[in-house]
């Protein structure tokens, strides 16, 4: 354990060196009233005899070997009560260590180049993704209002005929009702996937936020700023400006087909 260095008691001044001394005396004989009756229990168990205990003779009589290990080891339970106050004090000194101290992060080599690491590989894979996004639009960016408005028109002839199938053949309903399950699976799948994109990126610039960026370098904080900039606006599957998909988009395809059916209704 490090040693901790202290001030002189009486440096504060007279008001807190009488509290020191209070705090100081109420440990102390908590410390020594503590390992005394520690030390009495100890004894006692040392010298006492299990056999008396009714309880006892169902099973300490074919174990003796216990009640020796019990009795040897109850002293232990002496350096058990001051095991607390010594974690303590162990916590306080590894707090006031300069090594882990945060303030000292920026100082420290292998530190900023971990950090610098890290900050490299989350910067290329959010260009990754960027750029993905970018060729995912290329190749759909004609496709998003053929496909809104296909997917409004399945749901529409999906729920009005089954809701006006009559009493056609069960082959009819078995079919009708599976093209409904699959064109709805299909656009829910769809839009649930834009919905997480657009999520995870919105968490990772949460995430960015509450990064201690103040114990980095000069360097590794420019790198953060730009993570930072380039993560402000979410990566989303949009199209003209408005478009994209997600859950507003297929609120907006619910809402068609409502208004659809309630006309022919």
């Amino acid at each position: 354990m490090c040693i901790l260095p202290l001030w002189e008691i009486d440096t504060a001044g007279e008001k807190i060196k009488n509290r020191i001394q209070k705090e100081t005396k109420v440990i102390r004989t908590f410390t020594i009233v503590a390992s005394f009756l520690a030390l009495l229990w100890a004894t006692i168990v040392v010298y006492s005899s299990f056999a008396i205990l009714p309880q006892t003779n169902l099973v300490f009589h074919t174990c003796d070997y216990l009640l020796s290990v019990l009795k040897l080891t109850s002293h232990v339970i002496i350096f058990a009560f001051m095991a607390h106050s010594l974690q303590h004090i162990e916590e306080i000194c590894t707090m006031m260590d300069p090594e882990e101290n945060e303030e000292y992060l920026v100082y420290d080599e292998r530190y900023q180049r971990e950090v610098r690491r890290r900050l490299n590989f989350l910067v290329k894979r959010h260009c990754e993704f960027k750029r993905w996004r970018t060729n995912t639009l290329r190749i759909m960016d004609k496709l998003i209002l053929p496909f809104s408005a296909c997917a409004a028109v399945l749901l529409f002839m999906g729920i009005y005929s089954f809701l006006y199938i009559g009493e056609s053949a069960t082959i009819v309903i078995c079919s009708d009702v599976l093209f409904n399950i699959l064109a709805g699976s299909c656009i829910v799948a769809t839009i649930m996937a834009g919905e997480a994109l657009q999520d995870e990126s919105e968490n990772t610039f949460t995430t960015l936020m509450l990064t201690k960026w103040y114990n980095f370098n000069c360097e590794n904080r420019k790198i953060f700023l730009l993570m930072l900039c380039n993560s402000v606006k979410p990566i989303s599957i949009n199209f003209s400006g408005e478009i994209a998909i997600n859950y507003r988009l297929g609120m907006a395809i619910c809402k068609t087909v409502y208004s659809a059916i309630s006309v022919f209704l």
